[in-house]
């Protein structure tokens, strides 16, 4: 019984020895290494964030400056493009201005879109709806 008890505590114990090598091989990665890599998840929370910032801009400079100031998000998926504003009366306004919207955010940032939706969100209620 005795033998059995030290034979598994020297195997846990050369486990551990091993693991803890082989843990101290490992050097710390640096977080601008980590979002330099490109193909890791901060990445691509970066770039959709910086997508999302330049949508949110282009949408901005296309309607009047009185309808602009009261969108606070925007974003592309697929061929949709969603816009987010903060008071049901002010998406009334903006869902006229939708098919030149549309046109002119395709054209600005060059791509192709098919449709453009307008959401009531109030500002400070973000969510996954933000990218869609």
């Amino acid at each position: 019984q005795n033998a059995k008890v030290f034979l598994i505590d020297q195997a846990l114990c050369a486990h551990i020895q091993y693991r803890s090598r082989a843990l101290k091989a490992q050097k710390p990665t640096s977080v601008s290494d980590l979002l330099a890599k490109g193909d890791g998840l901060l990445e691509r929370l970066r770039r959709g964030s910086s997508a999302a910032a330049s949508t949110l801009e282009t949408v901005r400079s296309v309607l009047p400056a009185e309808l602009a100031s009261h969108v606070w998000g925007a974003g592309v998926r697929g061929a949709t493009l969603t816009v987010l504003v903060d008071s049901g009366a002010w998406a009334t306004r903006i869902r006229y201005h939708a098919p030149t919207l549309k046109d002119g955010v395709a054209a600005r940032l060059g791509i192709t879109l098919e449709r453009a939706v307008v959401r009531v969100r109030p500002a400070g209620q973000e969510t996954a709806a933000a990218s869609t």
